[in-house]
């Protein structure tokens, strides 16, 4: 897993992600050794904690559970973060939609993170917790919508999220929710922003709404480095490699 690891990481560098913050950069730079290039220092990072006896950051358990109405996407985003799929492949590639609950484990810098992604069949027992296997004692839940079904079953799917939320503080009371809104390109831009306001508006009407992130993604090649920094802002929380090597002014050991 370490080099698909180094592959991400050099594939975020090409796109040049680091320009977003100055002082993030500056991180990285300090993290630097001679010679080495940004996506060495965090492979470093791991490959050091990997070989560090006793050390209890290595392969930390996190659970997260990855749900939302059918044919939404979620499944391609979890190929596409955890297992570094080519974001063109998986949209090449015709999917059926996951009918059956599907658990899977990776070995993501120091975590060690488990994917629950909620079939179909499940997907309504899951959010009225009538299944509670699925979601106790995770670490992050996240949500994914159609940017389209948004519009067309907007009350359907306020409703959905209520009872995650209800649901959530009964059976994982500390996980954190990220409501993704996916395939944004399928709208003008003009269009998706305004969508992502209304969810933005109407999530701040829901009980316990105003602590749940909104992210919006696509796997379109120009949009799919969003999908990455959604995922990895998920997991920034979780992950003492991730911070080190992208917040400034975190202390490194």
């Amino acid at each position: 897993m370490l080099g698909a690891s180094k592959h991400r990481v050099r594939w975020m560098e090409r796109k040049k992600t680091l320009e977003i913050d100055p002082k993030v950069h500056q991180k990285l730079l300090v993290l630097k050794r001679s010679g080495e290039t940004i996506e060495d220092v965090v492979a470093r990072l791991v490959e050091a904690s990997s070989h560090e006896a006793g050390n209890a950051r290595w392969h930390v358990p996190c659970k997260i559970v990855v749900l939302g109405p059918p044919a939404s996407g979620k499944s391609m985003l979890v190929k596409f973060f955890f297992e570094n799929k080519d974001p063109r492949l998986i949209l090449s590639d015709f999917l059926l939609p996951t009918k059956s609950t599907e658990e899977t484990t990776y070995d993501w810098l120091d975590l060690k993170v488990t994917v629950v992604d909620v079939g179909h069949d499940d997907y309504e027992q899951v959010i009225a917790g009538t299944q509670p296997r699925f979601l106790s004692n995770a670490n992050e839940i996240i949500f994914v919508i159609d940017v389209g079904t948004w519009a067309s079953q907007k009350a359907l799917i306020t409703g959905e999220i209520a009872s995650l939320l209800e649901t959530r503080n009964r059976l994982a009371p500390g996980a954190g929710i990220t409501l993704v809104v996916h395939k944004k390109d399928t709208k003008e831009k003009e269009t998706s922003e305004a969508i992502l306001r209304e969810v933005g508006d109407t999530l701040g009407k829901i009980k316990d709404g105003g602590g749940v992130r909104l992210e919006s993604t696509s796997l379109l090649p120009k949009h799919a480095i969003d999908a990455f920094r959604a995922f990895r802002n998920i997991l920034l929380k979780h992950s003492s490699l991730l911070r080190q090597a992208l917040l400034p002014g975190f202390s490194r050991t």
